[in-house]
């Protein structure tokens, strides 16, 4: 198994995800704790490791020293360095499984931390055309009122817009859906603060509504 083999990507945490970044957070946090954890267990146990792989060696060189000398069981020498070696690469398989875990974990993070980036990115441009959206449709509404005088105002400087006809509010309807069709590549009329869309502003006769 490689170092690399079990960190996920950031398509595979997308997916994983569904655009829930609070869970993401909640996540992250504690992958942070438990690298943290496992940094201090994985240098403990290289020390323990090199002290246990020092005595091995030992024991191999006392078996070298034995089967140099004359009249040495050379198959005793066979037996015990077989053990010797299996002690050996047991240890090792242990150590290497500790140390990529430990680097999966760390690289799991980085994926994560990318993957929460993205998303706040994404985040601010839905925002950013949102708002764009919603100021131009205003803007356009307004143009339309004024360019076919059903704009007048009241005795309080307050804007009142009268009745349009329906080749009016059709046709405005009709531009406004393009508008937000090229901001978010969806039909869905887009709601307002309040929780309206721009189609509740008009009356089915296609008058704007006073409220």
């Amino acid at each position: 198994m490689n170092l690399n083999d079990a960190v996920p990507t950031v398509e595979a945490l997308e997916v994983q995800y569904a655009g829930d970044t609070d869970k993401l957070c909640t996540e992250h946090e504690k992958l942070i704790e438990q690298i943290l954890e496992e940094e201090e267990e994985l240098i403990t146990g290289h020390r323990r490791h090199i002290d246990e792989v020092v005595d091995l060696v030992k024991q191999e060189m006392s078996l070298l020293n034995d089967v140099d000398k004359p009249g040495s069981d050379v198959e005793n020498y066979v037996a015990n360095l077989d053990k010797l070696l299996t002690q050996k690469i047991s240890m090792i398989t242990e150590m290497r499984k500790q140390l990529i875990m430990f680097h999966t974990h760390l690289k799991t993070e980085e994926v994560m931390s990318k993957l929460y980036q993205q998303q706040q990115q994404q985040l601010a441009q839905t925002s950013a055309s949102t708002n764009n959206f919603n100021n131009g449709a205003l803007n356009f509404m307004d143009e339309m009122m004024m360019e076919n005088n059903n704009y007048q105002a009241q005795d309080d400087g307050s804007a009142y817009y009268g009745e349009v006809n329906q080749d009016q509010h059709q046709d405005m309807l009709l531009q406004i859906n393009q508008m937000e069709e090229n901001a978010y590549g969806d039909e869905d009329m887009l709601l307002n603060d309040d929780g309206t869309n721009m189609q509740d502003l008009m009356g089915e006769d296609g008058g704007i509504s006073e409220d």
